[in-house]
C-alpha cells in the first residue's frame, strides 16, 4: 500500500495514524523490542525513513533509557 495514500484515507475516516517508527518506539517502551538493534536491520531493507526521523526516535529511547 502507498504510505501516503494510507495516511490520508486515515485520516479521512478520523482514524489515527502512526507509522512505522511509532510502533517501534511502543515497543520498545514496552520492553518488547530493542529499539536500537530493530532500526538497524530495518535500515538493511528496502524501507525508506528519513534520517531526522530515526534520529529523533533514537534521542528519546536514550532519554528513557536514561530515566531506567
Amino acid at each position: 500500500m502507498d504510505d501516503r495514500a494510507g495516511r490520508l484515507a486515515a485520516a479521512q475516516y478520523g482514524l489515527a495514524v502512526i507509522g512505522t517508527l511509532g510502533i517501534l518506539e511502543q515497543a520498545d517502551v514496552r520492553g518488547w523490542i530493542e529499539l536500537p538493534q530493530a532500526l538497524e536491520r530495518l535500515r538493511q531493507t528496502n524501507t525508506r525513513l528519513d534520517p531526522k526521523l530515526i534520529e529523533a526516535a533514537l534521542k528519546r529511547h536514550q532519554a528513557r533509557s536514561a530515566k531506567s
